[in-house]
């Protein structure tokens, strides 16, 4: 039974099912390109349509998929379900917010502009910390100072990016006894778990201003014990590239551009969403320590997302 259709997406399953994304599927490394290929297609097709086209007939044919009756599951049945870890495959649902009247375009507006709402905030604070350090800095006699450290900034935030996602927002802090081991498990286990069973839920896609903002109060005055032109500025590069990652992510998510590299982005956090990659492709802004730490998505199947 179809979730949502339309007269094209019954064309695009049938393609699926001939084979004509990847190789026939007769040949065992052509059959698991092929399968790559249309789960891609399938989470691609979701983010840019304006109605659900997954089957769940066609979505049990696909080994990654199997067992997930019903992709598109209710908020209610989820919650009632047992919880999975990071590690297994995690299905993908709608929100409470959404029922059967909405459509789903604009159920996805409605989630984009409460996400947008919960990034402004930050997005004012952290800039204006980053204009005033940057000014500051650039009326000192060291100008390449100050732009080697706000890079130097930039370049550091993408390791904090890779290392946060992959070892806290896909970390497992089971229940335990004392103050800190409650709180992880209670405000870091179902922290990114929401986002991954709820791709398009504004209230999981980005943070808060309250999220880093007693790190950044410890930050800040201790880096000023330094020459303005190295540790303020260097804060200002992290701080402003976190503004910048959480406004991409939020594009990955919501926008429907169609920008060459960036849709090649969207298409690798996608796949990231999807079963067989969640434990790859930490890396948002970039992949490079994905690289480092060999957590890249296997060689086909970069191949495959590079292609339009």
């Amino acid at each position: 039974m179809p979730l949502g259709l339309h007269g094209a997406s019954n064309r695009w399953k049938v393609r699926c099912k001939r084979g004509t994304f990847g190789r026939p599927a007769h040949d065992s490394e052509g059959q698991e390109q092929w399968e790559i290929v249309c789960e891609l297609n399938l989470l691609y097709r979701v983010s840019h349509s304006g109605s659900i086209c997954l089957y769940t007939s066609f979505c049990d044919n696909l080994p990654a998929y199997r067992g997930l009756q019903e992709v598109f599951r209710s908020c209610e049945e989820c919650n009632e379900g047992p919880r999975r870890s990071m590690s297994q495959p995690v299905p993908i649902s709608l929100s409470s917010q959404r029922t059967a009247e909405i459509p789903f375009q604009t159920y996805k507006r409605r989630q984009a502009a409460f996400a947008r709402y919960r990034l402004y905030p930050l997005t004012v604070f952290y800039t204006l910390y980053a204009i005033v350090a940057l000014i500051v800095a650039f009326t000192t006699t060291h100008p390449w100072t100050t732009v080697a450290f706000f890079s130097a900034g930039c370049f550091t935030w993408t390791l904090v990016e890779y290392l946060f996602h992959r070892y806290v927002l896909h970390g497992r802090f089971p229940p335990g006894k004392g103050v800190i081991r409650r709180f992880l498990n209670k405000r870091l286990d179902p922290l990114h778990w929401d986002h991954h069973m709820r791709p398009f839920d504004g209230k999981h896609i980005s943070g808060e201003l309250k999220d880093i903002l007693p790190l950044f109060f410890v930050a800040a005055p201790v880096s000023f014990l330094f020459p303005v032109c190295t540790a303020p500025v260097l804060l200002a590069g992290v701080v402003q590239s976190y503004v910048a990652e959480e406004w991409l992510h939020y594009a990955l998510h919501f926008s429907s551009s169609r920008f060459p590299p960036f849709r090649r982005m969207k298409k690798h956090h996608l796949y990231h969403h999807s079963p067989r990659g969640i434990d790859k492709g930490y890396g948002i802004t970039t992949s490079f320590w994905d690289g480092v730490f060999d957590t890249r998505f296997p060689k086909f199947v970069r191949r495959s997302l590079s292609q339009n």
